[in-house]
This record gives C-alpha cells, sequence and structure tokens, in this order.
C-alpha cells in the first residue's frame, strides 16, 4: 500500500490585535439617535403591536437581545462615519425589560467590535422623556427618578466607551420639556452635583430647545438642539438633519409625511449642516422605523443613506464642501421667489408656513382678491401671524441683500411688521435677532389692495423661526392681516 501523506494540521486564524478607545472628540463631531427597543422574538415595537414604516433586513434578528444586531449597528455606524452613538433610554417599570438589558447588551457589543480590531462609536445617553409624562423635577421625588436611569446607563456602559465632550464630560441629551410636569435650573445643578459625585466629572447636557423656549432664564445646561428636524434646524452647537418623515402608519397619529426626494432632501440637509459651521452634527435617526426617520440598512432603501452619510460626514468634519458644491434645489439660480395665496397656494421658492398655533390662517376674499388671512389662536388672542419658508438653495445663511414685497387689504390703522431671521445658522437662541423687527408700511383702513415693500442687508433665513420658517408678517392688534402675494427679490 502507498504511504499517505501526513494529515495537514489547520492553519489557526489569527487574533486580531484589538482596536482602541473612543478617544475625546474633535472640534466636528457626528451623533446619532440609536433605537433599540426592537425584539422579532417578542414582538416588541413590531408590527404585531407598533405598525413599521420601514423593515429592517431580515440578518441579523432586530432585537435587543444579545450583542449581534448591536454589533452590525455599531460597524455600520463605523462606515458611515458617525463619532457618537446616542442609545434612546425610556425609564420606568414598563420599559425595564428591553430598556436595561438592551443597554447592557450595546456596551458588550462594543467590546466585541473593539476586541475584533475596531475602534467604535462613542456613547452618550439620550434620556426620552416622554418615558416620564407629567414628571415634576422640581420635586425630590421627580429628580430621584431621573438620576436613577443617569446612574444605571453610565454605570453599565464602561468610561472607556463614554463620548468626551469639553473637558472630558460625558453627554446626556434630554428630549423635550413639553411633557414634562415642571422643571427648573435647581434640577440640572442637582443632575450634575450628583453625576460628578459618583463619577468624577460632571456631564455635559444637551436640551432639546422647548426648555430654553419656555423658561429662558434657565442655567446649568451647555448647548441646545431642536427635535423633529424637517427642514434642518441649528443652535449654536448642534445642526439637527432628517432623511425624512412618515408618521401615516403609526395609530393615533396624523398624517404628516416629509418625503425622502430619493436621498436629496438628506443630501441638502447635510450641505447646510456643513454651511452652517456647528461643530456638532446630529442626524435624525439612526432607526427609529415607525416615523421612517432612519438612515440605518432597511429593506427599503438598503445602504443607500449610509453611503450618503459617510461622503457627507468627511465634509462636515473638514468643515468645507467640495468645489462647486451648493444647496440643489429648482430655485438656485432665480434672482426672485413668489407665492400666491388663497384656497390652494401657487409657490415658487417661497411657501406659506402650516396653519399652526402662532400661525393659523384661513382663504378668504376680499374686494374680488383671494388671499389669506390670519386667525388668531384663541378669541383673546392678539398675536397671529402668517410665516413664511424661503427656498434654501435660494437663500441660505448669507447676507445677500434683497427686497420682500407684500401684497396686502389695507384693513386697520396700524403698522404691517415684518420679523425676519437675521442670526447665522449657528447660533445661540435669541429672539431678538431670530425675530428682527421692522415696519413694512403703514396701514389706512382704505380697504383696498396694497403692495409694500422692504429692503434687508442683513437677512440669514435659517429657519430659526417656529417651523423653521424665515420671516413672519405680523397682524395689526385687533384686526386680521389678509396676504395675496408675497415675493423675496435678490439685490446683489
Amino acid at each position: 500500500m502507498p504511504t499517505l501523506p501526513p494529515t495537514a494540521s489547520p492553519t489557526a486564524s489569527p487574533t486580531p490585535t484589538p482596536g482602541g478607545y473612543p478617544g475625546s472628540l474633535g472640534e466636528r463631531a457626528v451623533f446619532t439617535y440609536y433605537f433599540y427597543w426592537y425584539d422579532t422574538q417578542t414582538g416588541t415595537h413590531m408590527d404585531a403591536v407598533d405598525p413599521l414604516t420601514d423593515r429592517p433586513p431580515a440578518s441579523p434578528p432586530i432585537t435587543f437581545r444579545g450583542t449581534t444586531w448591536h454589533r452590525r449597528q455599531i460597524e455600520d455606524a463605523l462606515y458611515a462615519g458617525v463619532d457618537v452613538i446616542l442609545p434612546v433610554y425610556w425609564a420606568g417599570s414598563v420599559h425595564r425589560f428591553w430598556a436595561e438589558p438592551g443597554v447592557v447588551n450595546l456596551a458588550r457589543a462594543l467590546e466585541e467590535v473593539r476586541l475584533s480590531g475596531l475602534t467604535p462609536p462613542a456613547l452618550g445617553m439620550f434620556y426620552d422623556t416622554n418615558s416620564q409624562r407629567g414628571l415634576d423635577l422640581r420635586t425630590k421625588a421627580g429628580r430621584d427618578t431621573i438620576w436613577a436611569g443617569v446612574r444605571f446607563f453610565f454605570h453599565t456602559v464602561p468610561k472607556h466607551y463614554w463620548a468626551k465632550a469639553d473637558g472630558g464630560r460625558p453627554p446626556i441629551w434630554f428630549w423635550s420639556s413639553d411633557v414634562l410636569g415642571g422643571y427648573d435650573s435647581g434640577f440640572l445643578a442637582d443632575l450634575s452635583a450628583r453625576f460628578e459625585a459618583e463619577f468624577g466629572v460632571r456631564p455635559y447636557l444637551v436640551l432639546e430647545r422647548t426648555w430654553v423656549a419656555s423658561q429662558p432664564d434657565l442655567v446649568g445646561w451647555d448647548s441646545s438642539y431642536a427635535w423633529f428636524a424637517y427642514p434642518p434646524a441649528f443652535s449654536a452647537k448642534v445642526a439637527e438633519v432628517s432623511p425624512g418623515y412618515d408618521e401615516r402608519a403609526i395609530p393615533d397619529r396624523g398624517e404628516m409625511y416629509v418625503p425622502r426626494e430619493a436621498g436629496e432632501f438628506y443630501r441638502r440637509g447635510l450641505t447646510e449642516a456643513v454651511m452652517s459651521g456647528a461643530p456638532w452634527l446630529a442626524i435624525e435617526t439612526w432607526n427609529e422605523l415607525h416615523e421612517a426617520t432612519e438612515i440605518a440598512e432597511t429593506v427599503e432603501y438598503g445602504r443607500q443613506y449610509l453611503d450618503i452619510t459617510r461622503e457627507y460626514s468627511a465634509y462636515f468634519k473638514a468643515g468645507s464642501l467640495p468645489a462647486g458644491m451648493r444647496i440643489e434645489t429648482p430655485y438656485a439660480d432665480n434672482t426672485s421667489v413668489r407665492t400666491v395665496l388663497g384656497p390652494t397656494n401657487t409657490e415658487n421658492g417661497l411657501a406659506l408656513a402650516p396653519s399652526d398655533l402662532d400661525g393659523l390662517h384661513r382663504a378668504v376674499v376680499k374686494a374680488g382678491v383671494a388671499g389669506r388671512q390670519t386667525v388668531p389662536l384663541t378669541p383673546d388672542s392678539a398675536s397671529a401671524y402668517l410665516y413664511f419658508r424661503v427656498d434654501d438653495g435660494f437663500y441660505f445663511n448669507a447676507p445677500v441683500p434683497i427686497r420682500i414685497d407684500v401684497t396686502y387689504y389695507d384693513e386697520g390703522t396700524q403698522s404691517l411688521l415684518l420679523q425676519y431671521d437675521a442670526a447665522p445658522a449657528a447660533s445661540a437662541w435669541d429672539a431678538d435677532t431670530m425675530y428682527r423687527l421692522v415696519e413694512v408700511g403703514a396701514l389706512s383702513d382704505t380697504r383696498r389692495w396694497k403692495t409694500a415693500s422692504i429692503e434687508l442687508r442683513d437677512a440669514r433665513f435659517c429657519g430659526h423661526q417656529n417651523g423653521g420658517s424665515d420671516f413672519r408678517l405680523a397682524a395689526p392688534e385687533g384686526h386680521p392681516l389678509t396676504v395675496s402675494k408675497v415675493v423675496v427679490t435678490k439685490l446683489a
């Protein structure tokens, strides 16, 4: 019998050299909101209970249980250029079954990614106040409740993986204050003191803008941001951008829908984020599949939005766009934009904001001409405005001289007022700048249609006003304001 050669021993796979831990944040950083409440095994936040608008890939199964799905998301976030993942944490006994083990497994997945040879993104905390509706943070009980969740999160996530903002301080982001029963500066001071006593460093507190808008004298916070980035929203620190929005599949919601435009809506927002000069970019969201704001891989879009994010996160961190890149819209080369108002508005680069809160309006006919008329929020309310959004490709964050022409029905005897956004994109909240007040003309109660004009040389039109608007026309106190046409023209 022939002699058989010896059996070859299999070559052992080399053990990868572990990657590093996340370092301190640089001058510019990319954040995204990470929803980890999904579980295919129990149907938690899945179609059986909460209809999804967009679908995750079948593999790996989407679940907060275990590390496999978390690890894929971490690796994809690295690919996309994300520096900080903000897990959306929900507190309370009803949510504990997924909120706490989800953080545990996410922390384990970070370590798995590091041991595979990569440096994972850092983690900050996003405390979703929706889980604490009605909680009064002016009370010890309210403060204890928030602290319990914060303490759990930062004891669970090893310090190696904490995001390090100014002075090595880990960021804690809070969602809207509108759902709370009350809050004050004492809550922020108490939270910071407890955190420093427990962990040896003060947290970096980032508040949704409702906190400061409702209490302008609030102290103890570090930065703010604006949720619902449709259109993009800006603060002094954070440019907030989203790929779109669709709530139509969610029970007991409205019909709000912001189309993705095959990625162009997202590209425009990211372009504005680079142009804004803000040091942080917050992407809303990584994977909120119910509201269809996700950039993560899905059945519907594949990895398209990961690729877009990868491209633009590089521009953002470099602080500049490639030569010739701009905000591309059909009105980018126009010298003027306009809207003609009536039962159905004709909008060409200038849009009347949806009727909401102090911007309610209705269609009317005056002296044979159609227009839109302000409607007070309440019968005794003196505040009523028409809000307008200027196409961003036509005008964004650049003080080019412009003229605004307003065709209005002359009713009443007071001034026709304009408040416009004169604040650069990355600006701290300042009502005097974001709602700069000028008089367009004087009303003389002729009950005829007239046109008034005003030139502005310091407008910025970065969407700082309510609903992402750029300017608003104010109704004379005690009288409705009726407008049929508005034109914005560049003078240079």
